[in-house]
């Protein structure tokens, strides 16, 4: 898992090697993005398998400029808020389970990581 900062390219992320993710997690209000345009940049990778799942306002209303751009159809799974943090675990774990075929690992804890970092 990657999390990106402000500046950082969802694009450059997706299209290295050795393949796109399984999930690109995209709100609507990353960067200064208004009209989705890094949903639309996506879109030939979820044809690879990657499904992106939008964290919108309005999954409905495409931008002004771009009729054909409304989030629901740009995105495997478009949620509105509010959503929760368990809410969105549960949702990406069973999309791994339903793309790999055996369940999700469990979330690591605090005390897991800090086990994994002194080996």
């Amino acid at each position: 898992m990657t999390s990106l900062l402000n500046r950082q390219d969802p694009i450059g992320q997706v299209t290295k090697k050795p393949g796109p993710p399984d999930l690109l997690i995209l709100s609507g209000d990353f960067g200064r993005q208004k009209d989705y345009a890094i949903f639309r940049a996506v879109q030939a990778w979820r044809e690879k398998g990657m499904r992106i799942i939008g964290l919108v306002d309005d999954c409905e209303t495409a931008p002004e400029g771009f009729p054909d751009s409304a989030p629901v159809d740009l995105c495997d799974v478009c949620l509105p808020p509010p959503y929760t943090a368990a809410a969105l675990r549960e949702l990406f774990a069973q999309m791994y389970t339903e793309m790999r075929g055996k369940p999700a690992p469990p979330p690591k804890t605090a005390s897991a990581s800090e086990e994994e970092d002194e080996e």
